[in-house]
């Protein structure tokens, strides 16, 4: 159980704790493999173009991927100012005119502008410009396509299941 945004009890769905673990673990690892990858550099003078190149990609991951669990845990930035003082009713009317009105433009830009670069990612298979790097970065890349389907998604699934929810109530 974790509270929403406006202080109610909610259970997480099972895919979101499972994503919300493997983000922890990623970036646990990243704090390591960046740790080694400090003292292999400045203590034994190695470098490992691989193990660097790790870190970007999972830095990378848990910001893209991150992005959709603070949307969905209610953590995600915004501004207060004026909403705050509205009651329940008006907040969920605000909610929702900002997403679609904001964030749905914003993700369809996103496809727009990254289909074809992931595409020519694609179709290249293409790895690391780094010689010895890792290969795959066009899944990394993938992520620029996939998140803002995800997050239509979901933004038209939580208007479909907002219709079907009880209305809160009025006060404030």
């Amino acid at each position: 159980m974790q509270a929403n945004g406006d202080g109610e009890s909610t259970t997480q769905p099972r895919w979101q704790q499972v994503l919300a673990f493997a983000l922890s673990i990623l970036v646990l690892g990243m704090v390591w493999l960046t740790f080694f990858n400090v003292v292999a550099r400045y203590v034994f003078q190695r470098v490992w173009i691989p193990l660097q190149e790790l870190v970007v990609y999972w830095h990378a991951t848990v910001f893209m991927l991150g992005a959709i669990l603070a949307w969905l845990g209610n953590r995600h930035v915004r501004v207060d100012i004026f909403q705050q003082a509205f009651p329940a009713r008006m907040k969920q009317k605000v909610e929702a005119f900002g997403r679609w009105l904001l964030l749905l433009p914003f993700m369809i830009f996103m496809i727009v502008i990254s289909f074809d670069y992931v595409y020519q990612a694609w179709l290249r298979q293409e790895g690391s410009a780094e010689t010895g790097g890792l290969g795959g970065v066009y899944l990394i890349k993938s992520l620029l396509v996939l998140v803002p389907v995800f997050f239509i998604l979901l933004l038209v699934y939580q208007t479909w299941q907002s219709r079907r929810r009880p209305k809160p109530e009025e006060g404030g």
